[in-house]
Formats: C-alpha cells, structure tokens, sequence
C-alpha cells in the first residue's frame, strides 16, 4: 500500500508540474503596445472647462516567470473657453501577468509612479497609476487586451501660487496587442 502512495503521489507532483509549465503555443517573452481610446478625468467645470480629451500609447514586455515592465504616454487636453491646457503624462509601471493557457485568457497588474508637465503657468505634478490587463489569444502567440488605468494625481498648482480644485485624477481604457517570442 506504501509503495502504491508513493507512485500515485509521484504521478499527481508531476503532473501539476507539467500543467504550470509554459504550453507550446506560449510565450517566453511577450512585447505589446496599447492605444488610449478613452478617458474621464477629474476636471470641474466650474473652473471653466468644458471638456476633455484623452490620447496616448504604452508599451510592455513580459520577460519569463510574467515579470511586466510598461511605460504609459498621454496627453490630456483639458478645454476650456480660452486656451486649452495640455498635460503630457509619463508613468513607468512594474508589474506582474498571468496566463491561462489552457484557456488562452491573460490578466495583468502594474503600478507605476509618474508625473505630468503642463503647457501653461502650472507645476509639474506627480501622479500614480494601478493598471489592470484582461486578454485573449486570439492565434497562437499573438493576444489582443483590454487595459484600464486607474491614474491619481495631485491638485493643479500654478506656479505664482494658488491651486486648482481639479486634479488628473481619472481612469483611461486602452486596447492592445501582444506578440510572443
């Protein structure tokens, strides 16, 4: 009866193994870029702006053991009746994903600390951002995702003094591609 444990023992540690081991069709080395297609930030308009609007880009690589390494570029023009102001936006992120080959589905998580730099009289402000990834593998080292940036920033400063009561504090949603090597 011992020895009959130990081999089935033996059969189930290896075959958890195999099953947490890279697939075929995945990756050792994934490299991605992403398009924001929207964004919704924390701008009043009761300090004149009327709206907002929201491009960038990012790019990843995912080197083995999911280590995710991603830098996010934005520009956010903030519109208002007179001049617009634009905020350009650089966050380098560290991060984790996780693939399901079985099921081709992906998640990913990164958190970066970054900053923003405006085209008029405002400091340069901090931000941070908790981005979260949902993909699928569409062919065979290739997966398209959906990103969502969660981006928290300080208040608008000008810089004679005074602060305004928005901030660059919003959500952005972005869609990419992945390719495996």
């Amino acid at each position: 009866m011992h020895k009959k444990m130990k081999k089935l023992f033996c059969i189930l540690a290896l075959g958890l193994i195999g099953l947490s081991l890279p697939q075929k069709s995945e990756a050792i080395i994934h490299v991605g870029a992403s398009l924001a297609l929207s964004g919704d930030f924390d701008l009043k308009e009761n300090e004149g702006f009327d709206g907002q609007k929201t491009s960038g880009y990012g790019f990843s690589v995912v080197v083995p053991f999911g280590l995710m390494l991603r830098y996010d570029m934005m520009e956010v023009t903030m519109e208002t009746a007179g001049d617009d102001i634009k905020a350009d936006i650089g966050i380098p992120s560290l991060g984790y994903r996780l693939g399901f080959p079985l099921t081709g589905i992906h998640i990913a998580g990164a958190y970066g600390i970054g900053a923003a730099s405006y085209n008029k009289s405002y400091k340069d402000s901090d931000l941070t951002q908790i981005f979260l990834e949902l993909g699928y593998n569409i062919i065979p080292l290739f997966d398209i995702y959906f990103g969502y940036h969660s981006i928290t920033g300080e208040k608008i400063e000008g810089k004679s003094g005074g602060e305004l009561k928005s901030s660059l504090t919003g959500t952005v949603y972005s869609l990419g591609v992945n390719f495996g090597f």
